[in-house]
């Protein structure tokens, strides 16, 4: 399977195949504190709630730690679910997601200590047994590749069960809705050290924008399909499916020279008042990322007006989940948190 046109790869994502541990109620208590701080660095509506939730998972499985008797860890199973419930249905994805991933992780390294019994002898390698694959999300998201804007699909929290010793690599495939025909994207090839071998990150495939826009037979409607692939017998060993939208005619996002003279304007300005339509002039013909609007923030002093500017800009901005650093720049409260409603 080739690498096509549309898409070039980043280096940084050629990370497949970290070899993880042998599954234990370590590792489980390990992903569960992983949830915690997710949960602990992150604002939102269910903090408090999700907290309780994680420290008693954190609890039980200290305890199935120290005498890790069936009871233990059945016990500690069912409070994960009940976290990641919590999670899953009282959550914002950019919490819920990412909590449930680790949750997930550490119920799959439960189940492995429970099938391994008392832990004697290892574990049968990829043979002929039956392979599992997990795949917790495929994120959608814009970014840009050698200056041309891209569409940037990232898979996350994948297991992969049964396949020790086999060679396998990971694709992604885009297609309009009303299409068969695939376009794919692959990471290198690597050998499957550990059983369960899983990974945070299953890295970045990225197709250009002016690719999709050619191709798009389907008004914007698009799907992507994640697949784990053997090298040697191009088997497929397990598959995720997305679907995505992409705006043919979209804004572009705002370039180096236009955001200069943007920022210069704004501090030529002698009013809050005056950056404020300012501010709505520039967003109103390109997007920002977020990156981008914190400068523009600072250029307001009147937190009333930073937030109008906010309101105006953050439904332009690209990744508004990535501008909740920015809430630190109100130091009224109230107006923080009005902020980071708007980012989610």
């Amino acid at each position: 399977m080739s690498v096509f046109r549309t898409v070039a790869l980043t280096f940084a994502a050629v990370v497949v195949l970290h070899q993880p541990a042998h599954a234990s109620v370590s590792d489980a208590l390990d992903a569960a504190l992983d949830a915690a701080d997710i949960n602990d660095g992150t604002d939102s509506r269910c903090q408090g709630k999700l907290g309780a939730k994680l420290d008693s998972v954190i609890e039980s499985l200290r305890s199935a730690k120290k005498n890790p008797t069936e009871r233990a860890i059945s016990g500690a199973k069912r409070k994960i679910k009940a976290a990641a419930d919590v999670a899953e249905d009282r959550c914002p994805d950019r919490v819920g997601g990412p909590v449930v991933a680790k949750l997930d992780a550490a119920l799959d390294a439960l189940d492995e200590d429970i099938d391994n019994g008392d832990g004697g002898g290892g574990g049968g390698g990829g043979g002929g047994g039956v392979i599992k694959v997990k795949v917790g999300s495929i994120n959608v998201g814009n970014g840009t590749w050698d200056d041309r804007p891209t569409v940037e699909l990232n898979p996350k929290a994948i297991t992969l069960k049964g396949a020790r010793g086999r060679n396998v690599f990971f694709a992604v495939g885009i297609r309009p809705k009303n299409s068969d025909t695939l376009e794919w994207s692959t990471l290198a090839a690597e050998q499957v050290v550990y059983d369960p071998a899983e990974w945070k990150d299953g890295g970045v495939f990225r197709f250009y924008n002016d690719w999709l826009t050619e191709h798009d037979t389907s008004n914007g409607n698009w799907v992507a399909v994640f697949v784990i692939y053997d090298n040697d017998t191009r088997e497929e060993l397990g598959r995720k499916e997305t679907s995505f939208t992409f705006g043919t005619t979209e804004d572009p996002v705002m370039d180096a020279d236009t955001y200069d003279a943007f920022l210069a304007q704004l501090s030529d300005s002698r009013t809050d008042f005056n950056r404020l339509d300012i501010v709505k002039s520039f967003v109103a013909s390109a997007k920002i990322n977020a990156k981008q609007l914190g400068p523009v923030l600072d250029a307001f002093t009147n937190e009333l007006l930073r937030l109008d500017a906010a309101k105006a800009a953050l439904p332009r901005v690209t990744n508004p989940s990535a501008a909740l650093v920015h809430a630190s720049k109100f130091r009224n409260s109230l107006l923080a948190d009005e902020y980071r409603g708007l980012c989610q």
